[in-house]
């Protein structure tokens, strides 16, 4: 890829990135009520079958049971899009992120970068 296809590309994946990101902290927006006693979390897993990653916000009050909202989508998206994506919610919001089926690479990778 020359040059120009390649900056072309990079400028579209952070214009992507910062969509899907927007949308995310959107649907958070929406979810979220900072409630006293009750954790709050992002479920981020790995997911083969779309070639992608599914978001999901999760909350637990004391003594209750775990609620789960699937917040995005990311369908044929690489890791670094996911990176992208995780830091443009991470500016808005501190929630702890959950990975799940992610190699060990992967997780420290996320945990540099995200956390």
């Amino acid at each position: 890829m020359n040059e120009p296809d390649w900056w072309a590309a990079t400028v579209a994946d952070r214009v992507w990135s910062r969509q899907q990101a927007q949308k995310i902290i959107s649907r958070l927006n929406h979810l979220f009520a900072n409630v006293p006693d009750t954790r709050y979390w992002i479920l981020v897993n790995a997911c083969k079958q779309i070639n992608g990653y599914n978001l999901f916000f999760n909350c637990q009050r004391k003594r209750a049971y775990q609620r789960s909202w699937p917040i995005a989508q990311l369908k044929d998206s690489s890791f670094e899009q996911l990176l992208a994506v995780l830091a443009g919610v991470r500016t808005k919001y501190n929630f702890t992120f959950e990975y799940v089926h992610f190699t060990r690479e992967q997780r420290r990778i996320l945990h540099e970068e995200v956390d």
